[in-house]
């Protein structure tokens, strides 16, 4: 139930009148740290897998929490890791969907 009530207090904000608003940001960094964490690992157990279907791969970068710089910097880690797997056609989507994100 502790758990709970700071769950509902990082996400409700009082007005002051009495009137609780959800507020729109609600993620703290250490939260979206733990989640980036979270994906990260999810993706590389999907750049592990054989075959070319990346759709679920890019379903979960389309996930990451934070900046452009930090799914930048994300898309670098990434494509790192698919250069160790030789996987040349992900590197080129990954680099593709960098370069979108760069210019958003």
């Amino acid at each position: 139930e502790v758990e709970w009530k700071q769950w509902y207090q990082r996400r409700v904000r009082d007005r002051g009148d009495g009137t609780k608003v959800k507020k729109k940001n609600t993620m703290s960094s250490a939260d979206m740290k733990r989640e980036n964490k979270r994906l990260r690992n999810n993706i590389t157990k999907e750049l592990r897998k054989p075959g070319q279907n990346y759709d679920q791969l890019f379903a979960l970068l389309a996930q990451v929490k934070g900046s452009s710089e930090t799914k930048r910097t994300f898309a670098d880690e990434i494509i790192a890791d698919a250069q160790k797997f030789k996987k040349k056609t992900l590197i080129e989507r990954l680099k593709a969907w960098q370069r979108e994100i760069s210019h958003r």
